[in-house]
């Protein structure tokens, strides 16, 4: 076989024998053309599936949001015949009947039991059965997108290096983690906005001569939404013997709201020592309205700086793509060598920086 020079660019003729136990020489010229490799261009494809996939999971996600949100509405309409089930219905069926057995299994090693204690917050908030369930699709997203980089780089004729395997295990595991958090602080704001209702109902409970037991129970048939599930839990937990000191501290851990806070300390004391629950819970009512308007008034005068923070933020990544787009090679030496790829991470972390350094800038303390 002649040398081939994959170093240097464009056509060149490879000529190659073989030759049989017999003798008999058969020869065969081939002309190839060496091309430069785009890395660039190839990673912006992977991410380009890699969006389109996690993309594709958003919309099942939305999708099974609003069978769920269609099942509760569906409690307070008339039906004139039976539904069958929708085809996407049962497979969340199949995979939910998938992974609540291995979520049996991993609850039998203790160290993963105690790790999924610090999802405990997340299971109401998401009708999960059991923070293990958690545990479970965080593995089971590690194996996918695990395989999905590996079917990527088998694309190109590639195998994945040691760093690449553990950085595909590790982005699966943790991608959870950042979308429960980015949907648990849209659920506590919704339990902050709606807390006030609650107050109001709990305070008409009490004049009607309802213990603080039968309150819960109103709260949570009368409201509905995020906060009608706290309650239902909270009903729940005293219905399996704990005080209600306990249901309301669980409550508060559960949130980490002040607003609370300040409840969950007002019922204790009242239930520990006595008092005026009326004349409590009016002034309760009072401050959390007195806070939601300076909140209002405050979000409306500290828009334009929150915008000011959107754009500095938004602004070195728009930048970066448009000279991306202008000289797609204008990024590749800090792909190509180690000291391009420190310079890259060093660039990221300044742009952290960047971002925590704006944001205390332009943010408003009350």
């Amino acid at each position: 076989t002649s040398n081939i020079d994959l170093d240097s660019l464009g056509k060149q003729k490879v000529i190659y024998s073989i030759t049989d136990s017999a003798g008999n020489t058969s020869t065969k010229a081939l002309t190839i053309n060496v091309t430069a490799y785009n890395k660039v261009q190839e990673n912006l494809k992977q991410m380009t599936i890699l969006g389109i996939v996690l993309a594709v999971l958003y919309v099942i996600l939305s999708y099974y949001r609003s069978i769920v949100l269609e099942r509760r509405i569906s409690n307070y309409s008339i039906s004139p015949k039976a539904k069958r089930a929708t085809m996407f219905e049962r497979i969340i069926k199949v995979v939910t009947g998938i992974i609540e057995p291995f979520a049996d299994l991993l609850s039998k090693s203790s160290i993963l039991e105690n790790y999924s204690q610090r999802f405990e917050k997340y299971q109401v908030a998401f009708h999960e059965k059991s923070a293990m369930m958690i545990v479970a699709k965080k593995i089971i997203a590690s194996v996918l997108f695990f395989a999905i980089s590996m079917i990527a780089v088998t694309l190109k004729l590639e195998l994945m290096t040691f760093w690449e395997m553990l950085l595909s295990l590790l982005i699966g595991f943790y991608i959870f983690d950042f979308i429960y958090l980015f949907k648990y602080s849209f659920y506590r704001r919704n339990i902050e906005n709606d807390l006030l209702q609650a107050v109001i109902v709990m305070k008409n409970a009490f004049k009607s001569g309802n213990s603080l037991t039968q309150t819960i129970n109103i709260v949570a048939e009368e409201l509905d939404g995020d906060i009608a599930l706290e309650f239902k839990r909270m009903k729940f937990e005293l219905s399996m013997g704990l005080s209600i000191e306990e249901a309301f501290e669980r409550f508060s851990e559960r949130l980490d709201l002040p607003e609370v806070s300040y409840l969950t300390s007002s019922l204790v004391i009242l239930n520990q020592t006595g008092g005026n629950i009326i004349k409590v819970f009016s002034s309760i009512e009072k401050t959390l309205m007195n806070k939601k308007k300076i909140r209002l008034e405050l979000r409306a005068l500290t828009s334009s700086a929150r915008m000011v923070t959107l754009i500095l933020t938004a602004l070195p990544v728009v930048f970066t793509g448009i000279i991306s787009f202008i000289s797609p090679n204008y990024f590749i030496p800090l792909f190509d060598s180690i000291l391009g790829l420190l310079l890259f991470i060093l660039i990221v972390l300044i742009y952290l920086l960047y971002i925590s350094l704006v944001r205390k800038i332009m943010k408003v303390r009350v």
